[in-house]
């Protein structure tokens, strides 16, 4: 009876080991698809990940005589927060606004869209709702908590 229990008790552990293998990684069946940008579009692209813009990228993209025109930075915090201080040039569309009216922001469309809030979660909230209308070139940028970016009031 002893060696009986004792062969149970073998069994359960082994079959709990094999239980818990880890599942081998095999790779996806489209793995050698690849996805065609435009030039103009492809420092927004990450692979796998959403685009993100550091303070200071966006800075050097306001002071870039090139590029204006080319790009809109929105404010996606309340207008109470946009007026007690923004990014100079930023145009405010809440967040609200954004996830139930995409089309908000459709006249910039074919342009860079540079989001920022406090800390970046709105702002990301709010590129996970554009790019799920279309829109393309949508960038998160550092929150005015993250970066001393000099703040306007007018």
């Amino acid at each position: 009876m002893k060696k009986l229990l004792s062969l149970a008790l073998v069994l359960v552990l082994a079959f709990s080991l094999v239980a818990c293998k880890k599942a081998e990684d095999k790779p996806a069946e489209n793995a050698d698809a690849t996805e065609s940008v435009p030039a103009d579009q492809a420092d927004s692209v990450q692979t796998g990940e959403k685009a993100t813009m550091t303070g200071d990228e966006v800075v050097a993209l306001q002071g870039d005589a090139e590029q204006e025109g080319k790009y809109v930075i929105v404010d996606v915090r309340s207008a109470d927060e946009y007026a007690a201080g923004h990014i100079k040039d930023a145009k405010n569309v809440p967040l609200d606004d954004i996830k139930n009216d995409p089309s908000v922001l459709e006249a910039d469309k074919d342009k860079k869209i540079v989001l920022y809030c406090n800390s970046g979660k709105k702002s990301g909230e709010a590129q996970d709702a554009l790019l799920a209308a279309g829109y393309t070139d949508v960038v998160n940028a550092d929150g005015v908590k993250t970066y001393e970016y000099e703040l306007v009031t007018e």
